[in-house]
Parts: C-alpha cells; sequence; structure tokens
C-alpha cells in the first residue's frame, strides 16, 4: 500500500433507502459507531447529502437498527466498536493530480420493522 495514507479513512454511511453515502475522511483510529456519529454531526453541503443526512437519522431513529459494512461480496453485519481500518480496503481514485490511492470504508445502517405481537 505504498503512497497510502493510513491516518485516515474516507468513510461513506448510507442507508438502504438513501441514493447515496454521506462522505467524510475520518482518522483511522475511528470505530464505526464514532464514525457514523462524526458523520451526524456535520452540517450537509448540499441538497443530495440533506437528503441522506434525513434517511441517516430516520433509520437511527428505530427501535432496533444494525451497521452493516459494504463489501464486495456484499453487506457484512460489523459491531460498532469495529474500527474502521478492519473494514476498509484500498481503491484507486481519480483526482485533478491523477490517480490516487485512498483507504475507504463503507457502512450503511440498516432499522428492523417492528415484528406485529401475537403472530
Amino acid at each position: 500500500m505504498a503512497n497510502v495514507n493510513r491516518a485516515t479513512i474516507l468513510c461513506g454511511v448510507g442507508t438502504p433507502s438513501s441514493r447515496s453515502a454521506l462522505k467524510r475522511f475520518l482518522p483511522a483510529t475511528y470505530t464505526v459507531e464514532q464514525a457514523v456519529n462524526h458523520i451526524r454531526r456535520q452540517p450537509p453541503k448540499d441538497e443530495r447529502e440533506q437528503e441522506a443526512l434525513a434517511s441517516l437519522e430516520a433509520e437511527l431513529g428505530a427501535n432496533r437498527w444494525s451497521y452493516l459494512a459494504v463489501r464486495e461480496t456484499g453487506p457484512e453485519p460489523v459491531n460498532g466498536d469495529t474500527y474502521l481500518p478492519a473494514i476498509a480496503v484500498v481503491r484507486e481514485v481519480r483526482t485533478p493530480a491523477g490517480i490516487e490511492k485512498v483507504i475507504v470504508a463503507a457502512l450503511q445502517v440498516v432499522a428492523y420493522a417492528p415484528v406485529a405481537a401475537g403472530r
């Protein structure tokens, strides 16, 4: 992983119903829960982020929800105390300076639907 900044991770947090994820560079020392809470507190940059934040708040407002790490093989449940480097991968990203390698962690927050009693 030459030329990769290991001090920060590009973290994307989304929901199944959001069109895109909220993305921020975060310290690699953050856990999944810290990352989600940090991103929630950041003001949205545009309308797309406002919609993604509203979707995230709706999922977190449910009685029960889970964190999922989005991997190439599909989403996998993770605990809130999992550190970001444990779920991150290196991706090549095109920038004005050329191709750069960036460490990326992708997360989804998924709420569980309530189950009716007596069924």
